[in-house]
């Protein structure tokens, strides 16, 4: 099922290309492409691709730190999410697109957005951009936005540094979060040293985006290498588990809209007997959320 490539590319401008197989039509389902420089992304068509569908909606699914493997079965697993995501919107004739920020592209820190290398938050609005191309004359409508885990981490510092892309978004139970605070440094929180404007500015655009921040109530272990990050204990600063995280995130992210008078337009829910996965209860909360 597998698209490859051929010269059929976008602009150059781009700097990378999606490009086509022979086919003339799209598949249905999971199709795999590259971009010119081999980055991996699965996208899922609705069965309709090819028929009377003129106007679609993108759903960006982002995965989890997980399935940053530059292997065979760091891809399996995105197209697994890919798979998961696209089953669930087939009857809405959403499309699907899930990119895979390997670590070797992305050095490993895609969550964070690897600023001093391949920018993960400034490659996913390429992809974007070069998806809506190739799909012409399909019109996309709306684009949304969801991540869990590492991929609520991403999406989060993403919405942080861009605005106008996304129109709805949804992360899950991040590890750790980019503390609403100014003293505090990207990415530990949102202050820049020598352009403190710059970190009021990415606070705004955080606090503007119709986000939706989902954990699970049982969700409250936490990893390891999470404890500490620069030197700074997260456990004191944020909380020892992922709902504490959570919970302690969202009133912090509220008081400082307030002392910066934002308004806020971030929402937050804990999700009743649900731990660190994604069940059908997050599923419909969140696909609720990204379709209003």
């Amino acid at each position: 099922m597998a698209l490859k490539a051929i010269n059929r590319c976008m602009p150059n401008d781009v700097n990378l290309d999606f490009c086509k197989n022979q086919q003339s039509k799209w598949i249905g389902g999971l199709n795999d492409l590259y971009t010119r420089d081999r980055q991996f992304v699965c996208i899922y068509f609705p069965e309709t691709i090819n028929s009377f569908i003129t106007k679609s909606s993108l759903l960006v699914a982002v995965h989890g730190y997980g399935a940053r493997r530059n292997t065979a079965r760091g891809r399996k697993s995105v197209r697994r999410f890919a798979n998961y995501w696209g089953q669930q919107v087939a009857a809405k004739n959403w499309i699907v697109m899930a990119p895979h920020f390997d670590g070797k592209k992305f050095n490993k820190n895609y969550q964070r957005l690897n600023l001093t290398g391949l920018r993960s938050d400034v490659r996913l609005n390429q992809l974007i951009q070069s998806l809506c191309q190739l799909l012409t004359p399909i019109e996309i409508e709306k684009r949304m936005l969801l991540g869990f885990s590492g991929g609520g981490q991403f999406v989060h510092r993403y919405l942080a540094f861009h605005e106008g892309m996304i129109s709805r978004a949804v992360i899950g139970a991040p590890g750790w979060f980019m503390w609403p605070d100014l003293s505090y440094h990207y990415p530990l929180g949102f202050g820049e040293p020598n352009a403190p404007e710059e970190g009021r500015a990415r606070l705004r655009r955080l606090c503007r985006q119709d986000l939706l921040l989902l954990v699970g109530d049982k969700d409250t272990n936490q990893g390891a290498f999470r404890k500490i990050y620069n030197h700074t204990d997260l456990h004191e600063l944020q909380g020892a588990g992922r709902r504490e995280r959570a919970t302690n995130w969202f009133h912090a992210l509220k008081n400082a809209a307030e002392d910066e008078d934002i308004e806020l337009c971030v929402r937050f829910q804990i999700l009743k007997n649900t731990a660190h996965r994604i069940n059908q209860n997050f599923t419909k909360t969140a696909l609720d959320f990204v379709s209003a």
